[in-house]
């Protein structure tokens, strides 16, 4: 199976959540015999690249025009428009 990560940035170091568990993933995933592709914003540092199983490819996810703009509104730490509501619980009896 062939596996396309989309991100804003592929950032070295890897400081946050999102860019260590994306590595580690597409490490794993690979190991388990599938390609891998990133596709991208912003072009990639070249540390970044390091260790990252490329198979399925680097893509530029900017057009050639400098009025392109791709944003990824909540993937990239925006808020949602509207509240996630919590999961219903069941009330507790109360303790004798």
């Amino acid at each position: 199976m062939r596996f396309l990560f989309l991100k804003k940035s592929l950032n070295w170091p890897r400081a946050t959540g999102h860019d260590i568990h994306a590595f580690h993933l597409s490490q794993a995933l690979a190991k388990l015999g599938h390609a891998i592709g990133f596709a991208t914003v912003d072009p990639p540092a070249e540390k970044a690249l390091d260790g990252l199983p490329l198979d399925a490819g680097l893509h530029s996810l900017r057009g050639n025009s400098p009025s392109s703009n791709v944003s990824f509104s909540v993937w990239e730490g925006e808020a949602p428009a509207e509240p996630v509501q919590k999961a219903r619980q069941e009330p507790r009896p109360p303790k004798p």
